[in-house]
């Protein structure tokens, strides 16, 4: 019988042939599901399972067109609301076209600019002091996260412009044939899909990749083709030389962001930064160096820390500063003093439920407080949680500070939490598919896995224990799992990873 990883390890092989066929179009570059990403659907939980869904009607095909044409037509007139807001907010960055230009590519959280009413690199933090100190120019180039809602963007576009933050957007660089082009994409994707849908066969692989693009044809699509015009923008740039940094999660925005970035061959390097704790639930994470002759892989990639190597046989590859992570090298974490059991839910829902069925079963030692993941409000799980219990939005190292234990699933955190030498448990008993993102390493001595209430119940008392006991020890294994998944974001590795010398 063949193991999830094996069948994995077929299922990406089949993508990545199917992309093969598919990139020489380059309308499907801009494909999620092409791109190993669209997994939310259920393709890789049904191929995990054997299950076939059922295959599309007519009738189902042209309600997806219809949705298509509807959702990314109205999309487009927000675009260009928003061109018209940037216009109005006076926001530009001056390029000196005489200097070698890095620019960083990295998301822009509207509701987080509009909130503080500053902007922060939550993505390549304090590499821009970095490369001040170099005297290095460089230039963000924003990814909006979040509402496309014109007002909230002329608010944040006029702070970016008050506090005079180099950004180049692409409402700043596009220009009107750009926009034709993308008229042109939107009203034409769909035949381009289903010229490619039509050539499938009828292998269970064929099967589920023709259900899952039928599936997310209604996608906003456009935002991906939009990011490929921008990136041939920039390369038109006059600068003599340019390095972007990307925040690299393999999407098909990235994908087909660098292939435009390589319209003038040879002028733009492009570093993929995987300087993320990482889950293997996600296909698309390892970069396939089948797809490298279609321009839609970085030149060099780092990672998180060398537990992280992508073992990469033609793309270089390093070990990079972990930029989100430098408070994982200034604080000491003390679980036996801990005063709280910090619960860690999910961005997934259905994961967030389970784990609050479980927990309230349990008698815990101690205090218990639940943070729920930021994309949710502090509230939204109120009535599922019982009233001995708190919840918290507090920065997540002052909690790490009073934790004893953690408990969650889906979330990096965890990761972060053990590498403090605090005791994790990952609970890993939701029947759909979830994001794992613990390593083997220090397992059955720092972490474990629970499946179901028993199993939590068992390990708080095993690593109470522990704690009692052993707690240098913990320490210790602590500080190898950091020292294996991340890498001190000091002045110096910025400089060796990102060619600043």
């Amino acid at each position: 019988m063949q193991t999830e990883e094996i069948k994995k390890k077929i299922f990406y092989d089949y993508l990545s042939q199917a992309s093969q066929k598919a990139y020489s179009d380059i309308y499907l570059i801009a494909n999620d599901v092409l791109a190993k990403l669209e997994m939310r659907r259920g393709m890789l939980e049904f191929y995990l399972a054997g299950v076939i869904p059922d295959s599309f009607s007519l009738a189902k095909k042209i309600i997806k067109i219809i949705q298509y044409y509807l959702k990314n037509t109205a999309w487009f007139v927000l675009f260009l609301l928003a061109k018209v807001a940037h216009l109005l907010s006076g926001q530009k960055y001056f390029i000196n076209e005489s200097k070698k230009l890095y620019a960083l590519d990295v998301y822009f959280i509207v509701s987080d600019i509009l909130r503080q009413e500053k902007f922060e690199d939550h993505y390549l933090t304090g590499l821009a002091e970095v490369l001040d100190k170099s005297g290095e120019s460089y230039v963000y180039i924003p990814r909006w996260f979040g509402s496309w809602n014109p007002i909230c963007l002329f608010k944040a576009f006029r702070i970016l412009r008050e506090k005079e933050y180099p950004v180049l957007t692409e409402f700043q660089l596009l220009e009107f044939s750009d926009y034709g082009r993308a008229f042109v994409f939107l009203v034409t994707y769909p035949f381009h899909a289903c010229k490619f849908i039509g050539g499938l066969g009828d292998s269970i692989e064929d099967r589920l990749l023709r259900f899952a693009l039928w599936e997310t044809l209604d996608t906003v699509i456009l935002k991906n083709y939009m990011r490929y015009l921008f990136g041939k923008e920039i390369s038109c740039l006059k600068n003599s030389e340019i390095k972007c940094i990307s925040w690299y999660e393999n999407q098909a925005s990235d994908k087909i962001f660098f292939r435009g970035l390589r319209d003038v061959s040879g002028k733009i390097k492009v570093f993929g930064a995987q300087l993320y704790v990482r889950t293997q639930a996600l296909l698309n994470v390892q970069p396939d160096e089948s797809e490298i002759h279609f321009g839609v892989v970085p030149d060099k990639v780092l990672v998180n820390g060398p537990g992280y190597n992508l073992g990469l046989k033609v793309i270089p590859e390093a070990v990079g500063p972990s930029l989100r992570y430098g408070k994982l090298f200034g604080i000491k974490a003390d679980p036996v003093r801990g005063d709280i059991i910090l619960i860690l839910l999910s961005e997934n829902d259905h994961v967030s439920r389970y784990i609050l069925d479980l927990i309230k079963e349990v008698d815990w030692s101690v205090a218990v407080m639940i943070k729920p993941h930021p994309s949710f409000e502090k509230d939204k799980y109120a009535a599922h949680i019982p009233s001995k219990f708190s919840v918290t939005d507090e920065d997540l190292y002052v909690l790490f500070g009073r934790a004893r234990m953690v408990v969650g699933r889906s979330t990096g955190a965890l990761v972060e939490a053990a590498c403090l030498g605090i005791p994790v448990i990952d609970v890993a008993g939701s029947a759909r598919l979830s994001h794992d993102y613990m390593p083997e390493y220090g397992r059955g001595i720092l972490w474990d896995k629970a499946i179901n209430k028993e199993d939590i119940f068992r390990f708080s008392r095993q690593f109470e224990e522990a704690l009692r006991l052993d707690a240098f020890g913990l320490q210790v294994m602590g500080e190898k799992m950091r020292d294996k998944y991340f890498c001190e974001p000091t002045e110096k590795q910025c400089i060796r990873a990102f060619d600043l010398a």
